[in-house]
């Protein structure tokens, strides 16, 4: 087991942060040793822990929930080739690849108001403000360029109506692209913008690598279905879970 700070999460939330990774264990029943973990949660320190693995791990959740974490999320994973059929842009949408950077205000809009599951507004310890935020500082990661490969842009009446921010990654020795976050105007949802962003980033990566990868909330069934009408298939599913913890207790 791993339990590793996230700088960069605790210095927008303004508490600590930690990242827990756990050794795979195995389908017939071993659990993690979960002690260590407990111990750390008896910190003073204002915290949340957070742990992502595999929803076939059940005695990896029995153990988490046992020092009280709570899953918030089951993550779905998406991918396809970049080959294949790409679907149409709608009328009156046009993607560019790179933002530029009179488009930085509006779509740092549209990353701290478009969401709805991601794990941090699902969460019922953290506020909505604060989920905004993260999301927002996320993407403005993106536009200062200190994270992933670019940021693609959906603009409509030359205004930006959403975005698609991808990294590079490397996925079972294969190159990857991965589209990181995605996000529309509230007032341009439901018109086909989302399928014009993924529509270009299945285009631009024909013959740059090999996989295209996405992910996205069990919840969010308007996003699933987003990407299975574009030609990803189901690869695999995880467990998001967190805990709070402060004055060496559980927070509920």
């Amino acid at each position: 087991m791993k339990i590793d700070s996230d700088e960069w999460l605790a210095g927008v939330m303004g508490i600590d942060v930690f990242r827990v990774s756990l050794d795979r264990a195995s389908s017939n029943g071993s659990a993690p040793d979960i002690e260590p973990l407990a111990l750390h949660m008896e910190r003073p320190e204002r915290s949340m822990y957070f742990a992502k693995f595999p929803t076939d791990r059940v005695y990896t959740l029995h153990a988490l929930s046992s020092v009280g974490f709570d899953v918030v999320d089951v993550n779905v994973t998406f991918g396809r080739s970049p080959a294949g059929p790409v679907g149409p842009v709608p009328d009156g949408v046009r993607v560019i690849e790179d933002a530029l950077p009179e488009h930085r205000e509006a779509v740092l809009e549209i990353a701290q108001t478009s969401f709805v599951y991601s794990r941090f507004h699902l969460d019922p310890n953290i506020l909505k403000a604060t989920a905004d935020l993260i999301k927002r500082e996320w993407i403005a990661n993106y536009v200062n360029r200190k994270r992933g490969e670019r940021l693609m842009v959906a603009l409509v009446d030359g205004q930006p109506a959403g975005f698609l921010a991808v990294l590079d990654a490397v996925v079972a020795d294969r190159p990857c692209r991965v589209i990181d976050l995605i996000g529309v105007d509230r007032r341009h949802q439901g018109r086909g913008v989302g399928r014009a962003l993924v529509s270009a980033f299945t285009g631009r990566y024909v013959g740059v690598c090999d996989l295209l990868r996405v992910g996205t909330q069990a919840a969010n069934v308007p996003s699933a279905r987003l990407y299975e009408r574009s030609g990803f298939l189901l690869d695999e599913t995880s467990y998001v879970m967190h805990a709070h913890t402060g004055a060496g207790r559980i927070l509920k």
